[in-house]
C-alpha cells in the first residue's frame, strides 16, 4: 500500500458503522430519537396543504347525522344466568363407547415378495408337459405340410 493520506470524504464513509456508509437514493433519512415518522397526510395536515375535497368531506360528514345501524342496539348485551342452589345436581355424563380394537391384519405368504405386487402364478409340472406336447404336436403338423408342398 502506499502511504498518501486518505481524503477527508473516504475517511468519513470508513468510519461511518456498516448500515449508514453509503447513501440510498430514496431512502428517508433517519428520523431523530424520540420522534415518530409522520404519514403523509398528517404531515399535509400540519402544513396545511391538504386538497380541496377534503374540506368538501369534512363539512358533508358535519352536517349529515350518523345513520342508525339496526345491527346494533345500545342495551349492554344479557348475561347468561347462574346455576341456582336449588336447582340440583348437574345431570349425568353419558358414558362414551368402548373402542373396539382392530382385526389383526392377514399374514403374508412366505412365497409372496413384500412389494405391492402379487406375483404371477407359476405353471405347474402337468400345464408344462401339456404346453411341450402341443407344441411338439403342432411341429410335426407343420413339417408335413411343408413336405407336400
Amino acid at each position: 500500500m502506499n502511504a498518501a493520506p486518505v481524503p477527508a470524504r473516504i475517511r468519513q464513509v470508513l468510519d461511518a458503522p456498516p448500515g449508514r456508509r453509503f447513501s440510498r437514493p430514496g431512502a428517508t433519512t433517519p428520523s431523530a430519537p424520540g420522534r415518530q415518522a409522520l404519514t403523509r397526510e398528517q404531515h399535509l395536515l400540519t402544513q396545511d396543504q391538504l386538497p380541496p375535497w377534503t374540506h368538501l368531506q369534512a363539512q358533508r360528514l358535519a352536517t349529515q347525522p350518523e345513520p342508525a345501524r339496526p345491527d346494533r342496539t345500545d342495551a349492554a348485551p344479557v348475561p347468561r344466568p347462574r346455576s341456582a342452589p336449588d336447582d340440583g345436581p348437574p345431570p349425568a355424563r353419558t358414558p362414551e363407547r368402548p373402542v373396539r380394537p382392530r382385526p389383526p391384519l392377514p399374514r403374508r405368504h412366505p412365497d409372496r415378495p413384500r412389494s405391492h405386487r402379487k406375483p404371477a402364478p407359476r405353471p405347474g409340472p402337468v400345464l408344462m408337459v401339456a404346453i411341450h406336447v402341443l407344441a411338439l404336436g403342432v411341429g410335426v403338423l407343420a413339417a408335413h405340410l411343408l413336405f407336400f408342398l
